[in-house]
């Protein structure tokens, strides 16, 4: 199976994750490429600018194309020449799929296929009925940046906005600035793989008081640092899974966090990163997942 995957910003790297992950599990030749890298600095197989004649070849017979953010018309490769509604998936994540709901909608009912995922709401609550998870976490890639990497003395919390509007982090400051005896540190303008060291050393992350819910990453990569969370959560997050590992601070914000930062900083926490950990391989760790996506895959092209 040949797949093409192709994004202007790979949000999260979620598409070379997910190439990579084809690569890996399932044996498939697939190949990720941006129109634009970011100073997130995340992996890519292809870029634009360096790889568009190996771009053309590869898509001449390429089995499956997924595009993120509904991109399909691009100068220099004849996409619209050999993608349509068999061979296609929109993968919906970040603000540009946001944006465009409503043409999105529109899309559907022509006959696209589309999956967004499950813990950003702000997307998949508006597209269909539930789809399957598709958030991959790079646990391994995790676990290798920060092994050694030792906390702070002092009990610590970091927030890592992208957006800070979307992400509420003048809320989040403001009451974090009245609080005694914590060190707080906002991690931004770095690569993500800087990022993730930098967050490692603290013993809570906040990830969202804003209009993004539980929106995937952050929260995850926080508990597999073995951090407490706090995020906000809606009732559709909420209402897609049995359990989730994170503390919600959609309502009674400021009680919840000076309430859980307290516990968080009196009690052992240890017995619970273990547990916490495992919630992320099973719901978001990439050998499960190819098992949805396959599934997924195969009633698209049949």
């Amino acid at each position: 199976m040949k797949v093409f995957l192709f994004a202007i910003h790979d949000n999260g790297q979620q598409h070379f994750t997910l190439a990579d992950a084809m690569r890996t599990e399932l044996g498939w030749d697939a190949k990720s490429m941006v129109m634009k890298e970011s100073y997130l600095g995340f992996k890519t197989d292809w870029t634009y600018e360096k790889n568009l004649k190996e771009a053309q070849e590869f898509i001449e017979d390429t089995d499956l194309f997924i595009f993120q953010d509904m991109l399909m018309c691009v100068d220099g490769l004849e996409l619209q020449k050999y993608a349509g509604h068999k061979n296609t998936i929109i993968n919906g994540t970040g603000s540009m799929m946001r944006a465009n709901i409503p043409i999105l909608r529109e899309m559907q009912k022509e006959g696209w296929k589309m999956v967004t995922s499950l813990c950003d709401s702000t997307i998949a609550s508006h597209i269909a009925s539930p789809p399957f998870q598709n958030w991959i976490v790079p646990i391994e890639r995790i676990n290798e940046l920060t092994k050694g990497v030792e906390r702070n003395e002092e009990f610590s919390i970091c927030h890592a906005p992208t957006n800070t509007r979307g992400k509420g982090t003048e809320k989040i400051e403001k009451i974090l600035k009245s609080i005694n005896d914590i060190k707080y540190e906002r991690v931004t303008g770095m690569s993500w793989e800087e990022a993730i060291k930098k967050k490692a050393k603290y013993h809570m992350i906040i990830d969202s008081m804003g209009d993004n819910c539980y929106n995937a990453g952050n929260s995850l990569e926080g508990l597999v640092l073995g951090q407490h969370v706090l995020t906000a959560m809606d009732g559709w997050c909420l209402a897609t899974h049995d359990w989730i590992p994170i503390t919600n601070i959609r309502e009674n914000t400021e009680t919840v966090i000076r309430k859980t930062i307290e516990e968080a900083k009196g009690g052992d926490r240890n017995w619970m990163l273990r547990e916490e950990k495992e919630w992320v391989e099973d719901h978001f760790g990439k050998k499960k997942q190819m098992k949805r996506w396959k599934n997924f895959i195969d009633w698209v092209m049949q």
